[in-house]
């Protein structure tokens, strides 16, 4: 019965969404000078209505370095990043070069169509590059579009000490770098160091390490923690071939050194290795590989491994 519950609980997450919501004219790149009202506050957020919105509040971390700490932004209607355009238009991360974001961001429902960062020489790529540790995103959904990078990329951020609450994610996630490097790529997130609660990702995850279908890497060292909870993938996770070594997992690739908890979640997600003949593969329906420090309870699989060649657990490899 708890399972049933549990499982329950976790699909109700997919309700909700809002249908025929207004979508705004697809984005060419232009940044506002102005948000579309508010003040900033709690009680008044800076509000978000279009692509230039959203580039304009970059422009505020990554121009003059601010993290904008205790400022709240909402979105007010679906916006379309022009991805689909004839020329597509290139989405850089809010916050890029690891500058965090440390405001409140509401995603009030709405949704991001057509979002397209292809940048496979850099790292750090979602819609987000890093959430801060003061820093909150909650209730946006990423419909539709792609994310290319060398490592750390999430369809929410590619880094977070932060907290992605009610979050959902549908673009497809690509994380590759060779040598086997610390690349981790995730649904949601690609290095977690915050929390992830009450997140859903329906979009293929494919990379070289650390591959989860909602955080690559939950906690990066033994300084940090990570906590994922009451969250479900249904996306596959994929290994690129060509990969030297390899964790791949249905909610994380790889808790690495850190303490960590995974509570109530749930993969239904298929993770394929291919036909990968490297030294070190492990793949496993919830975490390719556990540390002994992690706390994992009451969580549910049922998925597909398809692996050739390594080493293959049904639950998880490592032990918690």
């Amino acid at each position: 019965m708890k399972r049933i519950v549990i499982a329950l609980s976790c699909l109700s997450l997919l309700c909700g969404i809002r249908l025929n919501a207004q979508t705004s004219e697809p984005w060419t790149g232009n940044v506002a000078t102005e948000f579309a009202g508010g003040s900033g506050t709690e009680d008044d957020p800076y509000l978000i209505t279009d692509g230039s919105h959203l580039a304009l509040l970059d422009s505020k971390i990554t121009d003059y370095q601010h993290t904008l700490t205790g400022t709240y932004f909402r979105l007010e209607n679906d916006i379309d990043l022009g991805g689909a355009l004839e020329s597509p238009t290139q989405w850089n991360p809010i916050g890029k070069n690891l500058i965090s974001f440390d405001g409140f961001f509401d995603g009030n429902g709405k949704k991001i169509y057509n979002i397209y960062c292809e940048q496979p020489s850099n790292s750090n790529l979602g819609f987000f590059s890093k959430v801060g540790s003061n820093g909150t995103v909650k209730d946006l959904t990423i419909a539709s579009g792609s994310f290319n990078g060398a490592g750390n990329v999430g369809g929410i951020a590619g880094n977070s000490d932060g907290r992605i609450e009610n979050c959902r994610n549908y673009a497809s996630v690509k994380g590759w770098k060779s040598g086997g490097y610390f690349a981790p790529t995730g649904g949601i997130v690609g290095n977690n160091m915050g929390t992830i609660s009450g997140c859903v990702n329906f979009g293929t995850v494919t990379g070289s390490l650390d591959l989860g279908g909602l955080a690559g890497t939950l906690g990066k060292n033994s300084m940090t923690t990570g906590v994922l909870e009451n969250s479900i993938n249904f996306g596959t996770i994929e290994l690129i071939e060509g990969a030297t070594g390899a964790y791949l997992g249905g909610l994380v690739g790889r808790n690495a050194t850190g303490d960590a908890t995974i509570n109530r979640c749930i993969n239904l997600g298929t993770i394929n290795f291919g036909e990968y003949t490297g030294n070190t593969q492990y793949a496993a329906a919830l975490v390719g590989s556990l540390q002994s420090k992690t706390i994992l309870k009451e969580c549910l699989a049922a998925a597909n491994v398809l692996l050739l060649n390594g080493n293959i657990s049904g639950i998880c490899n490592g032990t918690a």
